[in-house]
């Protein structure tokens, strides 16, 4: 039977349906070719390649706080905690977007690259001048821009305190408190799981379309070469068995009987 396949699925899955750890092969990809990376993209990349360790640390954080939310009664969450939590991630996901943005502009090749900023929107650009709207980047940017406007504004608002009436800002601390138990919405969506389901989808599939995209630009540098589709897999770590919080925020996702994640057509 044919399924229709959601988001996380279409940007970030194998033929498997095992779900790909991006940025882990580049060592292996770059030795022995004549890529010169500048020292930006050499820095962000070693920052992102602990994308996934620590986005799952966040994850679990906020998991462990909102778990404790009772029908009849909230004492046992920790809310400061769990706002602390939430601001980490709301500065964290803009963080890996630029850095990986940063990354894809350096394996981009220099004659496609004169006048691209090190930001996201100079970037967004160059994918709307280069890259067709049926390309899965385009169209990825073209669904979540919205999105990715409203991430931005939250970050400012934080960082800043510096905001527009009609922008995105960081929710209170009794509207993360009654977001937690689903009393009250936060950024517009029906609770903080909700929310951080929507972002946390945003941020994997961003990272395996950069990745996609640096592979069709490394074969148009080496166009004669077999360059290797990546490999990684995500697993079940030690540190969360049972408790892993991918599981607990994306329902698309299950494990296999090898600890593999994989994507579950019926989540």
């Amino acid at each position: 039977m044919e399924i229709e396949l959601t988001p996380m699925i279409k940007y970030c899955a194998y033929k498997d349906l095992r779900m790909r750890i991006p940025h882990s092969q580049y060592t292996v990809m770059l030795w022995g070719k004549e890529v010169f990376l500048d020292m930006h993209t050499i820095r962000a990349l070693g920052e992102v390649m602990d994308l996934d360790i620590s986005l799952r640390i966040i994850l679990s954080r906020i998991r462990e706080n909102l778990i404790k939310y009772e029908d009849d009664s909230w004492v046992g969450v920790k809310f400061h905690d769990l706002k602390l939590d939430m601001m980490t991630l709301f500065l964290f996901i803009p963080i890996c977007i630029e850095n990986l943005t940063v990354i894809a502009r350096g394996f981009i090749p220099d004659e496609e690259r004169r006048g691209l900023k090190r930001s996201f929107n100079s970037f967004s650009e160059w994918v709307k001048k280069n890259l067709t709207p049926k390309d899965p980047l385009a169209d990825f940017l073209c669904l979540n821009g919205d999105r990715l406007k409203r991430l931005k504004q939250v970050r400012n608002d934080i960082c800043h305190r510096v905001r527009r009436p009609d922008q995105e800002s960081f929710p209170d601390f009794l509207t993360v408190m009654r977001a937690g138990g689903g009393k009250s919405k936060i950024m517009g969506y029906t609770d903080i799981r909700s929310a951080v389901a929507v972002f946390t989808r945003i941020l994997l599939c961003y990272s395996c379309l950069i990745e996609d995209l640096n592979f069709i630009n490394l074969k148009k540098r080496f166009p004669d070469e077999y360059i290797n589709p990546p490999g990684s897999t995500l697993m079940v770590s030690d540190q969360f068995k049972e408790k892993d919080p991918y599981l607990y925020f994306l329902p698309e996702l299950t494990t296999d009987e090898d600890g593999f994640v994989c994507f579950n057509p019926d989540g």
